[in-house]
């Protein structure tokens, strides 16, 4: 295949219409009353990432779309230190948002997105909310972790929501940090200004929710885009091409793209083993709609196999039998290469044993992996 590369181009400000969706309340229950409220980000098939402080005290944990439809949530970590936690939802999420590598500058132009204020309570008039300001300053606050301080208006239930670039990629997660109310008012107690400050709120940087989420089975998209107002494609022509991989996968045409950790490009190609200078190991399927072709494997990143171009590098047919949107990973970990099933609809085999759902399994090169009753695949070391 031809590989199709796009450049990340010209923005004025972002198709906020597109993000919204992306954007989830979060509301905190405990006897059985609403006691807190935030807001929350898709970021890909199966993961929304949050505050930690928004679901720490929740006895009982609600998450809603933009159509206010109760999504089921669970837990599945959380750092207090850097006030980040991650939900598993079980599907039927919303287009997950990107993230940016690397942190604007000064001065840049960011939106934060989310649920303020007490209309949170009352599904007849919550909705996304939107703020815009500025990057007032990037560094570390007193717990050392990556903060953006911005003059965007930030409020009660923003947290936890995102702070977009005029690209719509997520530079940083909206929080508040516990003391901040507390530090004010003692500033104030003992002879102060007096005045509450305005204008300052902050977010944890895509960069801390990296490093937190790495350790975790999400799947984030990291894009670099140094500068959002440089000349080139617009957003238009990204979702024309986002169209066009779609319709080339209900095709069956086979399609790799980036993985989220770094910038490669593998190739797919039909009864051949092409490879990217120095690989050494690749999957070559032996039955399904891909029987024959041959996908290069890259140690230092994991791939995604599944019907989605969205989320998955490896994309099968829409209409594959047995195969999820995101069916199933491989990674290379300390040198042995592991599979791991996405909580996938017709399960993972490893040499005919059905794997734990999210739980990473190793398999030796040649030991046949089975998608669903359809698909199967050998890993082949050189």
């Amino acid at each position: 295949m031809i590989p199709l590369l796009i450049s990340l181009g010209l923005a004025a400000s972002p198709d906020l219409a597109g993000i919204e969706p992306a954007v989830l309340r979060v509301l905190c229950v405990n006897g059985g009353q609403p006691t807190g409220h935030g807001s929350s980000l898709v970021i890909d098939d199966d993961h929304v990432l949050t505050n930690a402080h928004v679901i720490s005290s929740c006895e009982e944990l609600r998450v809603f779309d933009a159509d206010q439809r109760l999504i089921p949530a669970e837990v599945q970590d959380s750092d207090s230190a850097l006030d980040l936690a991650l939900l598993r939802v079980p599907g039927g999420l919303p287009s997950p948002l990107t993230f940016r590598s690397g942190t604007p500058r000064k001065g840049d132009t960011l939106f934060v997105l989310g649920y303020p204020g007490f209309a949170d309570f009352d599904p007849t008039i919550a909705g996304v909310k939107v703020t815009r300001g500025i990057v007032s300053d990037i560094g570390p606050d007193h717990q050392g972790r990556e903060v953006i301080q911005t003059d965007a208006a930030v409020n009660p239930g923003n947290s936890g929501g995102p702070a977009v670039d005029e690209c719509g990629l997520v530079v940083g997660i909206a929080t508040f940090k516990p003391g901040t109310v507390q530090a004010i008012l003692q500033s104030i107690g003992s002879g102060g200004a007096g005045a509450i400050p305005e204008g300052i709120a902050w977010a944890v940087t895509a960069g801390e929710a990296r490093a937190f989420l790495a350790r975790t089975s999400a799947d984030p998209t990291f894009v670099h885009a140094s500068d959002c107002r440089d000349d080139g494609v617009t957003l238009s022509v990204l979702a024309m091409a986002a169209t066009m991989l779609t319709a080339l996968a209900a095709l069956g045409v086979a399609l790799v793209r980036p993985t989220s950790r770094r910038t490669i490009v593998r190739s797919i190609t039909r009864g051949s083993r092409t490879r990217s200078r120095g690989a050494a190991s690749q999957i070559r399927f032996t039955a399904g709609p891909l029987g024959g072709q041959v996908c290069v494997l890259d140690r230092d990143s994991t791939l995604v196999l599944g019907r989605d171009p969205s989320v998955a590098h490896v994309v099968f047919p829409a209409d594959a039998p047995g195969v999820s949107r995101r069916h199933a990973e491989i990674r290379s970990h300390r040198g042995a290469w592991q599979v791991r099933d996405c909580w996938s609809s017709a399960g993972t085999c490893v040499d005919g044993q059905p794997l734990e759902a999210g739980a990473w399994t190793p398999v030796a090169p040649g030991v046949e992996v089975a998608l669903g009753d359809v698909v199967r695949f050998v890993i082949e070391e050189h």
